[in-house]
């Protein structure tokens, strides 16, 4: 082994604060022409609440390292803290701590982040069961849920996995921004800035563009180097802007929602075979699909449930044993006193809908090609198109000046198949005739638009008025593929 690799031993601690152990990799620097003679940070935060922004300038003085923080706070914010200028910081530094940030700087970039950099154990991992209310979040689970969750967060193995969707992930109204510039005796500058809203604020920015988004940047040198991010908090005042952030004090909050993300719908079908009745139907389900997920909850859509009344349903994502991976069942059955009702229903008509949606020739051909777009198979209760589903089909058209469709569609929808295509929650409803015809109902954004675009269709607002990115259409699909006008 040389002798730089000898220097990157990793030893990892679990420190009582309950902040992650911390990972050197990073050669020290060994002379004082190494070493900065400023260096200043700047840290800023803006979103919901209080806009604050923290400078620290630190210069070498005499041997010593003094350093001066300033903090603005543009409006009342957390912890009842008053806009203005606050009284600056200053004191002395020690050395090591400055080493410290040119050694991270200077550290090979690392290319993702890494559970072994970040201090992720799994003893800190258990011990943050304990902590931060994760525990008391899962309580509530069933014991088959809770010993899921509990073997995934605690494995370091699993974390990493998800370690890059949870550097990617981002959210509004929170806008971290912090970059770091330091003047070394010889004249050279170190500099980094960094965005992120997790992971400690990863990635680094070492060149180029500090823009959040890669598409923004243009070329740029990354590192997911938690050695700058602590290094950097090191210098730092404890309540600087972003300090917190910085040390990673949000990171098991970060990791928790990430797990609960990647075991949902296995936590969702534990959760539902607990309940008394579901175990028996899945089950019989089983018989002839495959159960992706199922939950029992009180969601009512616009195609089925009663608006206004507590009601709860056994919900379950099927696949058929011949169906391509992008199409599926969304099935919706009456849940009351224990007990499901329609299963034996559901699986004596269960054939049609999907019968119906595999006869349109052109349709198949473009599901089997575009296995990103999903296609789910709508059955509520007893039917794919049923009573609340045809009364607001009605009032959409009725709206829009379509009532001829209402005409078509009302005689035959027990034999129509009604579809959910495209992303969930925005999906695009279409309805599937007898004669293999389609009619674009209406849609909540282009995902489940098939192979046409939303210029393709002249959308109108809804009866409802929720079409914030799409609306009600009412267009006419022949049985060969071709949008009738």
């Amino acid at each position: 082994m040389g002798p730089r690799l000898a220097t990157i031993a990793v030893v990892l601690g679990v420190l009582c604060s309950g902040q992650l152990a911390r990972a050197d990799i990073s050669p020290s620097p060994s002379t004082d022409n190494d070493l900065p003679t400023r260096i200043e940070i700047q840290s800023s935060w803006g979103g919901l609440g209080a806009a604050g922004n923290t400078v620290v300038v630190i210069e070498k003085d005499d041997g010593r390292y003094r350093f001066t923080a300033t903090e603005k706070v543009r409006s009342f914010g957390r912890n009842g803290r008053q806009p203005g200028e606050h009284q600056p910081q200053s004191g002395v530094l020690e050395a090591s701590k400055v080493r410290a940030l040119v050694a991270a700087l200077r550290a090979k970039p690392l290319p993702a982040p890494d559970v072994a950099n970040l201090g992720i154990t799994r003893e800190w991992l258990e011990q943050q069961l304990t902590r931060n209310h994760i525990g008391e979040r899962i309580a509530d689970g069933a014991p088959s849920q809770r010993a899921l969750f509990r073997s995934v967060f605690t494995s370091p193995e699993q974390i990493q996995k998800l370690l890059p969707e949870v550097a990617k992930s981002f959210h509004t109204d929170d806008y971290p921004f912090i970059s770091v510039a330091a003047r070394i005796a010889d004249g050279e500058t170190l500099m980094a800035c960094a965005t992120g809203q997790n992971l400690s604020m990863l990635p680094w920015v070492l060149s180029g563009s500090c823009a959040h988004f890669d598409a923004d940047a243009g070329p740029r040198t990354v590192s997911y180097n938690a050695d700058i991010s602590r290094a950097v908090a090191a210098l730092m005042p404890s309540d600087a802007t972003n300090a917190s952030r910085l040390r990673g004090e949000e990171t098991a909050l970060e990791i928790e929602q990430a797990v609960y993300g990647a075991i949902q719908d296995q936590w969702n079908l534990l959760g539902a075979e607990s309940k008394p009745g579901v175990h028996d139907a899945l089950e019989l389900l089983r018989s002839r699909f495959i159960v992706r997920t199922a939950d029992v909850n009180g969601y009512v859509s616009k195609t089925y449930g009663t608006d206004g009344m507590e009601e709860e349903n056994l919900h379950a994502v099927l696949s058929g044993p011949q169906f391509p991976s992008n199409v599926s069942y969304a099935l919706a059955l009456s849940y009351k006193d224990g007990k499901v009702d329609g299963a034996d229903a559901f699986l004596n008509r269960a054939y049609a809908p999907s019968a119906r949606l595999f006869s349109v020739p052109w349709l198949v051909k473009f599901i089997r090609q575009h296995p990103d777009v999903k296609v789910r198979v709508s059955y509520a209760h007893n039917a794919s198109m049923d009573d609340k589903a045809m009364r607001n089909f009605s009032a959409d058209m009725h709206k829009i000046g379509r009532d001829d469709l209402i005409a078509e569609v009302d005689p035959v929808r027990d034999q129509a198949t009604l579809l959910m295509t495209g992303r969930e929650w925005p999906e695009t409803y279409w309805i599937v005739l007898p004669d293999r015809r389609l009619i674009l109902w209406r849609f909540g954004g282009p995902s489940g638009l098939l192979k046409w675009s939303p210029s393709d269709f002249a959308a109108k607002s809804c009866a409802d008025n929720l079409d914030i990115a799409g609306g009600c259409v009412g267009a006419v699909v022949s049985a060969s593929g071709e949008l009738q006008k």
